[in-house]
């Protein structure tokens, strides 16, 4: 719990300081550079679920177009087939998570 408050405190002290000291100030030429790079910023975050989904080695575009590749009803068996590997990678996860508390 410790590294998780020390890590989202260092999100919310260390990025505006670099961002506005680093990016806006000493980096940056024009105003027009400073209002893209916050465009850029503004529209950054991190989707969970395709992280996730990486880790568990179960990327689901890959299956659908698998699915539709092959034009035929397999979406259940292949889901099937893929289901303990799953949730075993979920179950690793889930212990990581509770090894933090």
């Amino acid at each position: 719990m410790f590294l998780e408050a020390y890590a989202s405190e260092s999100w919310n002290i260390l990025k505006p300081a670099y961002y506005e000291t680093a990016l806006t100030v000493k980096y940056v030429n024009d105003e027009e550079s400073a209002a893209m790079l916050d465009k850029i910023t503004e529209g950054m975050y991190i989707d969970p679920s395709n992280l996730y989904l990486t880790m568990i080695n179960f990327n689901s575009m890959n299956l659908l177009r698998t699915i539709l590749l092959k034009n035929e009803n397999i979406a259940a068996s292949m889901i099937a087939s893929n289901a303990k590997a799953v949730q075993k990678t979920i179950e690793k996860i889930n212990d990581a998570y509770r090894g933090m508390e």
